[in-house]
């Protein structure tokens, strides 16, 4: 059976397109879309596209197939930081585990800021990326 926005002449759901309108796309139109932004080729539009997945999937076709949809702002933050994430050490992520360990709520937020700061600083990420990286960012 053919899903029903199919029927009714829409090749992709209501949420599918409402996505699209926030500049999240399936993986093909997403990489192109991150290659004209940015200028990198279609191999390192992709690489960022998949590390910067949410998981977030939509109906689409004429059968509602699910379908992953990417976000393209998010690629291209990523690309745009490569240098500084280039200076970070390779052990960064796991440096950081410790500062989470803290037994309080308060002691690990006022932690996990005082981390990034310093992350920041040292690669020449803003503390707000550095926690957008360490989050986000697989």
């Amino acid at each position: 059976m053919t899903a029903t926005y199919f029927r009714h002449g829409e090749r992709r759901s209501l949420a599918a397109r409402e996505a699209e309108a926030d500049e999240r796309m399936p993986l093909t139109r997403a990489a192109q879309a991150v290659r004209r932004e940015t200028g990198c080729t279609l191999v390192v539009a992709r690489d960022a596209l998949r590390r910067t997945h949410d998981g977030e999937w939509h109906h689409v076709g004429k059968y509602a197939a699910r379908c992953d949809y990417y976000s393209v702002s998010a690629a291209c933050r990523l690309l745009a930081l490569a240098d500084s994430i280039a200076r970070l050490p390779a052990d960064w992520r796991e440096a950081l585990e410790p500062v989470f360990a803290s037994p309080s709520i308060d002691e690990r937020g006022a932690a996990r800021d005082a981390a990034f700061a310093v992350l920041g600083e040292r690669s020449g990420l803003s503390a707000e990326d550095a926690s957008w990286l360490y989050y986000e960012v697989k």
